[in-house]
């Protein structure tokens, strides 16, 4: 059987939010090298945007752009409100779980080579031929790895796989109920994680070809890209005076002021150290470093975000993490 006809089984998801419409050329590049692939399959692209002005110049750009071409099988499916990217996913998921058994990602300001699809299509087709579906055995899919360590060793961003459906329908039955995880920014990395701690009967192939473009330059809209531009205004570097000192309460309410600017990031880092195994212990050791002296005499409702969070995630990973955290 031909590339063209197993395609059918294969998608490509893509989850955006267009809140600067300078990046709407990335997006337009990102979908120019999915639409141009050697063996086209269909493209899912779920888009938010952060107003209507925003909104009208991206549909433009998509439909009334006389050098973009919308065909048929690119999926355009724009929702209402700013949504988190994995619930965008989520969206898609319904629909494309009806149609298709092998899912690949996009992020939208990313490209591919004209020939990853065919690449991909044609290993796992191969693999199909020969492998033998027990009970106990599963074909997972297959990860780009451009690096000499497996995913079981060093961790791949989530659209380094292409993956069976059902592990994404897992995923969402077990994360999408919890509050707050779905939605968190950084729950591509654990679904990332997820896929790379499935049990060894879920088989994973590698192609090692560099077959994904990851823009690395002009990328200050990514949570790495904030937090980068940012550092100067949480890093915490301070210790506090001892107690009994003329400074220490106004070195505690200043500290708390500081806690209380900079949540958002603690807890960013919160998700990432859960997901990966830290306990909450050592997460609040490392983020508040020297001023984990004074934790008890900041605002307890900070921590008790922080904790929330950590036992939510805590949770989720416990659930579907098939290889434990320690």
């Amino acid at each position: 059987m031909s590339l063209l006809e197993k395609s059918h089984e294969y998608c490509i998801a893509i989850a955006s939010h267009i809140s600067n419409p300078d990046r709407i050329p990335y997006l337009l590049e990102c979908l120019d090298s999915l639409i141009s692939q050697r063996t086209p399959i269909n493209i899912y692209l779920s888009i938010s945007f952060a107003n209507e002005d925003i909104k009208e110049k991206t549909l433009n750009n998509l439909y009334n752009n006389s050098g973009f071409i919308v065909p048929e099988y690119l999926n355009i499916r724009v929702r209402e409100k700013k949504t988190p990217q994995m619930r965008h996913y989520f969206l898609l998921y319904q629909e494309m779980v009806k149609k298709h058994k092998w899912i690949m990602f996009c992020d939208d300001d990313d490209t591919y080579i004209p020939d990853r699809t065919a690449i991909i299509i044609e290993a796992i087709c191969n693999t199909e031929k020969s492998f033998i579906y027990t009970p106990e055995l599963h074909l997972a899919g297959l990860y780009e790895n451009t690096s000499t360590k497996s995913h079981k060793i060093q961790r791949h961003e989530y659209w380094c796989y292409c993956v069976q459906v059902s592990l994404i329908g897992y995923f969402f039955e077990k994360v999408e109920p919890v509050p707050g995880v779905l939605e968190d920014r950084c729950c591509d990395v654990l679904f990332g994680e997820y896929l790379r701690r499935k049990a060894p009967n879920w088989i994973y192939m590698t192609i090692s070809t560099p077959m994904y473009n990851y823009r690395v330059e002009e990328n200050e809209d990514s949570v790495t890209g904030f937090i980068q531009n940012n550092q100067h205004k949480y890093t915490n570097q301070t210790s506090p005076p001892q107690l009994g000192h003329d400074n220490w309460l106004d070195y505690v309410l200043n500290w708390n002021d500081f806690l209380h600017d900079n949540l958002t990031i603690f807890l960013h880092d919160t998700y990432l150290r859960t997901l990966v195994g830290c306990d909450l212990e050592t997460i609040l050791k490392t983020e508040f470093k020297n001023n984990y002296a004074i934790l008890d005499y900041v605002d307890q409702k900070h921590i008790r975000k922080i904790t929330e969070l950590y036992n939510r995630v805590k949770m989720v990973c416990d659930i579907i993490y098939d290889h434990k955290l320690n």
